[in-house]
């Protein structure tokens, strides 16, 4: 059976206002990602739109990664995590042991 990667990468951006007379319940939006490579994609588009972006891991992921909007263009910048392949917590340490 195959194993479904779980999303553990998250972008949050601010979306455009709403018009006069329409009602938006939220200013922010979040989407999930399975990996770091597919969260700066998506991040680096956002950029575009919104001035705010932030990025991190999510729970219980480790190690956490939080990117705030001021840390956003580095992050893009850099190479990919040591734990690019992006694994749970669980598995990491069980690579780590085999090593």
């Amino acid at each position: 059976m195959a194993v479904r990667r779980k999303h553990i990468w998250y972008v949050s951006f601010e979306v455009p206002r709403a018009p006069v007379g329409e009602k938006r319940p939220y200013s922010r939006k979040t989407r999930t990602f399975q990996s770091e490579i597919e969260a700066k994609t998506f991040a680096r588009d956002k950029l575009q739109d919104s001035p705010t972006v932030n990025a991190g891991t999510l729970n219980p992921f480790l190690p956490k990664r939080v990117i705030t909007s001021a840390q956003i263009d580095e992050w893009l910048e850099a190479p990919l995590s040591s734990e690019s392949e992006d694994l749970p917590h669980s598995e990491q340490s069980s690579v780590r042991t085999r090593r």
